[in-house]
């Protein structure tokens, strides 16, 4: 199925033919892992997945292949299936692929927040992390795992640690700017992921899965990078967005947020009506 590496040169077209019994989302990842390994990087690539038969799986080829082109960009990617070609191509990474997906829903920030980070691995190498994020006014945002260009759909401690991060910047800013009060909900995991929207990624040299199917990753030393990374970026875009701890905290407790006075008063009025 993988054509000869030895000779690739740069910027290259690779030719990647699928076997007459198929292929599945993880083979075609781990084939595209490959290629770009060898070639060093994905910018200026072109590779072409050609099928002579319908796929079965072709819906979710085809998704992958999106996410795929947004995970390394600056790759091109074409499905060829004969009288069809499809092309999968995203020049803005994840928080294009991530707007894309929002389907026009209005966002609090002007556009998607990206941030990345890195820490060692326990096991030796490099984690590196990156989140595509946005806070949704209206409905419920969904996240999107990845590890090593695999979605994990069970998330595990990366959405753990971006969810511990996301929980410690709103309480520090929020208390910081005299927002909350005793008597207000506590922020739970579900509160502050109310309205997120978000791709959070990561490259793991040794993940630890908490199943054989690796549906959700369960490497400690994940939750601690999106955790800092997350806290770090969450509390910046706070200082630097008029208006946004007060709207994530009335979003996450689900009552207005306020100066003390402003609280109290509010409290009495319920109490009264």
């Amino acid at each position: 199925m993988c054509p000869a590496y030895d000779d690739l040169s740069p910027q290259a077209t690779v030719v990647l033919d699928i076997p007459d019994a198929g292929i599945t989302p993880a083979q075609l990842t781990a084939a595209l892992r490959t290629i770009l390994a060898k070639a060093g990087g994905s910018r200026g690539w072109e590779i072409i997945v050609r099928s002579s038969r319908t796929l079965v799986q072709e819906s979710a080829v085809r998704e992958r292949l999106e996410l795929l082109a947004a995970l390394h960009p600056g790759l091109r990617l074409t499905l060829d299936q004969g009288t069809e070609k499809t092309r999968f191509h995203q020049e803005a990474g994840l928080p294009g692929y991530l707007q894309a997906h929002l389907g026009g829903a209005k966002g609090r920030l002007p556009t998607v927040a990206r941030f990345t980070g890195e820490a060692p691995c326990e096991q030796g190498g490099t984690l590196r992390a990156e989140v595509a994020l946005q806070w949704l006014v209206e409905g419920e945002g969904k996240v999107l795992s990845v590890v090593n260009d695999a979605p994990t759909p069970g998330h595990g401690t990366p959405l753990q640690g971006l969810a511990a991060g996301l929980s410690r910047a709103l309480e520090e800013e929020g208390l910081d700017q005299d927002l909350l009060h005793y008597g207000m909900p506590a922020l739970t995991r579900k509160r502050v992921l109310s309205g997120v929207a978000a791709v959070i990624r990561l490259e793991h040299p040794s993940p630890l899965y908490s199943s054989p199917s690796r549906s959700a990753l369960s490497s400690r030393d994940a939750l601690e990078l999106f955790e800092q990374l997350t806290y770090r970026k969450v509390r910046a875009l706070c200082k630097e967005t008029p208006g946004l701890i007060e709207a994530l905290l009335t979003r996450a407790l689900g009552v207005p947020v306020g100066k003390p006075g402003e609280w109290r008063t509010r409290q009495r009025l319920e109490q009264v009506a």
